[in-house]
């Protein structure tokens, strides 16, 4: 027995090579991997028992016995994903675990060889059984001999497992193992049925990969008719000065060697009104069809028909591929119909296109960036420049059409354009004959679908006439900013109280020294408040006065501080944009103005003040022919001092003359 064990583990390891050799040479399918890996533990088994008596027992029991139940669940493993079912599952994977348990029970706690033969037994028999049952009702196609071949064995050799077990049970005896003729029998069985299994695997496997190839090649030979006959189409719409009729007329007679049954097939196109048909065109018995499609909407349909009776495929006599192939023609032609019809209608575009470019005053010029190449160009281009047509395909630009200060510039604004793609220059264009002729250009670029720089565009207006428009514009701008600039009164112009220029006058009156401190800024900085601000705003620039001259005086602040008294008069202008309002605001400095009226007003209230008083003391005055007293106009009798005193501004100190001094004091004088 022990020559046996040896010669299985042998034998066993040896087509464990062979599997591995098989599957990094051959092509395998999921699974055998798993066939291999088990195939290595049933040859692990077979050698642990054929070194009893030179290893320790236990080893023998627990690990060579266990590794056939683990190389047998990687068998059905494989046998699970080589028939495309979900893997094994973990309880599977278990019952090595459960054996080991047990027979670690019945070798340590209850020695029983008898009882450790059944643990091993019900377990592997579970499994042969489990993979024929599998075998017999998943065989997958083509049926092979090799699935029952398999199933077969498989099952047989269930029943050995557990005919032995039920034998052992029978007959416990300890040394039967290796003395009992039986054994010898039944161990070489097994072999023997492991071995066919085995092999039988393999030639499975290699008549799936025969029976693949062959459908393969079959495949690979409608495809290769498919793609002639795609080949075919698209060679024939890609001739030049072929109409779509005959366009159309020739992709019908290409379809029928395409399909399976080609001496069968007819086919149709049909296209708005019209109907393009193969010789052979009659009454098909089966019919497939699809639709051509254009711009979103079915302009038409292409058919293909068999006239006689064929088997059943997929879509009844036809093939899933060729309604795949069916589909693609049918796309393909209406791309071509599109195509073609795009064509004409690009055609007729081009046409209006360069009608249009060429009928253009202003130059269109079209080139490479990378090299200056050019590319297109109009009728007012050659015009303007003088040059031939041949001329301006051999001239690279920019560098053959501007100086050497227009070159730096153009190639600022190439750079600007690579980065933007966008520019807008002004430049001298050098004609033929050497006239400059001032030139605005707007040019953009455009790119290809990665994103490549392709085509400048430019866009030329000749722009002498409006250089001197321009020239005599700022000539009248220069002597208008002189005649304002000249003028006492301060000027401005602004936009929602923002100032956007400034004459010299109103410089000198808020004390600025350079356009910078007020351009931009907002006039709020001019009033000591904001109450007088808005004032003022509600006073000058109510919407009701647009077009209305406003006229107001305001305390203003200088720009270091101090405040002057002006006198604004200010005209809002209307716009196109009704939610901006533009002005034009005067100031007059009228402090000295102001101060003369103020000094005037004073110097009238005091003569108004004086006449008063005059004009007090003046008239009648009726006074007391013997006191001398005065009657106010209330009849009170008064002094005259006192009269006077309320009259006007004039006070009295009381005095003696020297009349009244002698009559009084008469012996003052006496003595004199």
């Amino acid at each position: 027995m022990v020559i046996l064990f040896g010669v299985a583990s042998v034998i066993t390891a040896f087509i464990g090579l062979c599997l591995l050799f098989f599957q990094a040479t051959r092509k395998t399918y999921p699974g055998f991997g798993y066939w291999t890996a088990g195939v290595g533990f049933l040859a692990l088994g077979y050698l642990l028992h054929a070194l009893r008596g030179q290893i320790p027992l236990w080893s023998i029991v627990l690990l060579g016995n266990c590794a056939f139940p683990l190389g047998m669940v990687l068998h059905l493993d494989g046998i699970r994903r080589f028939l495309g079912l979900k893997p094994a599952s973990r309880l599977w994977y278990a019952l090595p675990v459960g054996v080991f348990a047990g027979f670690g029970l019945f070798y340590f706690q209850w020695d029983s060889p008898a009882w450790r033969v059944l643990v091993l037994g019900i377990p592997l028999t579970a499994i042969h059984w489990t993979m024929a049952a599998l075998i017999f009702r998943r065989a997958v196609q083509p049926p092979s001999v090799f699935y029952k071949a398999i199933g077969l064995l498989l099952s047989f050799a269930g029943l050995l497992i557990l005919v032995r077990s039920v034998w052992f049970l029978s007959s416990p005896t300890s040394d039967l193992l290796f003395k009992a003729p039986t054994e010898f029998g039944f161990f070489t069985a097994f072999i023997v049925l492991h071995l066919g299994e085995n092999l039988s695997l393999i030639m499975l496997n290699a008549e799936r990969v025969e029976s693949e190839l062959r459908e393969k090649t079959h495949q690979l030979g409608e495809r290769v008719k498919e793609l002639n006959c795609l080949y075919s189409i698209s060679e024939l719409v890609e001739k030049h000065m072929v109409s779509l009729d005959e366009s159309l007329r020739g992709i019908v007679n290409l379809i029928p060697p395409a399909w399976q049954y080609t001496e069968v097939t007819c086919a149709r196109i049909i296209l708005d009104d019209r109907e393009f048909t193969t010789q052979n065109y009659g009454q098909p018995v089966s019919k497939q069809s699809a639709d051509i499609t254009g711009h979103g909407q079915i302009t038409g349909a292409v058919e293909v028909g068999y006239l006689e009776e064929r088997p059943e495929i997929d879509e009844g006599p036809f093939t899933r591929d060729e309604r795949l192939l069916l589909n693609a023609i049918a796309e393909r032609v209406g791309r071509v119909v599109e195509r073609m019809r795009a064509e004409e209608a690009l055609r007729k575009e081009k046409e209006f296109t360069e009608t249009a470019l060429d009928s253009q005053r202003d130059t269109f010029f079209v080139f490479e960036p990378a090299t200056g190449k050019a590319i297109r160009w109009n009728q007012a281009f050659r015009d303007i420049t003088g040059y031939t047509d041949e001329e301006i395909a051999a001239m690279p630009a920019p560098d053959s059409y501007y100086g050497p200060e227009d070159l730096e510039r153009a190639r600022i604004c190439m750079q600007e354009i690579l980065e933007t793609g966008r520019c807008a220059i002004e430049l001298e264009l050098i004609c033929k004959d050497g006239q400059k002729i001032p030139t605005e250009y707007d040019a953009s670029l455009v790119k290809d679908v990665a994103g490549v720089p392709r085509y400048v565009i430019s866009v030329g207006r000749d722009i002498r006439e409006r250089k001197k428009a321009e020239a005599e514009l700022q000539d009248k701008q220069r002597l208008l900013e002189g005649i304002l600039d000249s003028s006492p009164v301060g000027i401005a112009y602004g936009r929602e109280r923002s100032i956007l220029w400034a004459n010299r006058a109103w410089e000198r009156i808020f004390g600025f020294e350079h356009p910078d401190e007020y351009v931009g800024k907002s006039t709020r900085r001019h009033f000591d408040s904001d109450q007088e601000y808005e004032r003022v705003g509600t006073e000058l620039y109510s919407p009701t006065q647009w077009g209305v001259i406003t006229e107001t005086d305001a305390i203003l602040r200088r720009i270091d501080g101090s405040f002057v008294e002006g006198h604004l008069s200010a005209k809002v202008m209307e716009t196109s944009d009704t939610n901006t309002r533009d002005m034009i605001v005067a100031v007059s400095d009228i402090s000295d103005r102001k101060k003369a009226e103020r000094d005037r007003e004073r110097l009238i209230a005091q003569l108004e003040q004086a006449l008063a008083e005059v004009k007090r003391l003046s008239g009648f005055l009726p006074i007391c022919a013997s006191c001398k007293k005065i009657r106010d106009d209330k009849g009170y009798w008064q002094q005259v001092e006192e009269y006077i005193r309320d009259h006007s501004e004039a006070e009295f100190s009381h005095s003696i003359c020297p009349d009244c001094a002698r009559k009084l004091y008469p012996q003052l004088y006496e003595d004199k």
